[in-house]
């Protein structure tokens, strides 16, 4: 077995990425798309806008919201829960202080 493998036969953590698929790599048939899509969209925006003109305006809102799901992530709320054992003189002497009156 390999010297930086575990007993399992995995690579042990913190061990540098050799061969594969390099980051920011993009394959030729996506980079086609994404420039076909951008010839389109670019083509295509004077009757967009002329359509746009004519919606109402709560289609205006709808469109544009849909718009910008392509170009600003949606935010997730996070829950945050602090499990630490925080154990200094002041809170060790308010717990005493509070057992001794209870």
């Amino acid at each position: 077995m390999a010297t930086d493998r575990n007993s399992k036969g995995q690579f042990e953590k913190g061990r540098a990425k050799s061969g594969g698929k390099q980051k920011g790599y993009e394959s030729p048939i996506k980079k086609e798309f994404r420039e076909l899509c951008a010839d389109f969209t670019r083509d295509a925006w004077d009757d967009f806008m002329a359509a746009w003109y004519k919606c109402e305006p709560k289609d205006k809102v709808s469109t544009f919201i849909k718009m910008l799901e392509f170009n600003c992530p949606k935010l997730q709320t996070v829950t945050l829960e602090d499990k630490r054992e925080i154990a200094n003189a002041l809170t060790e002497k308010l717990k005493q202080m509070s057992e001794e009156e209870g």
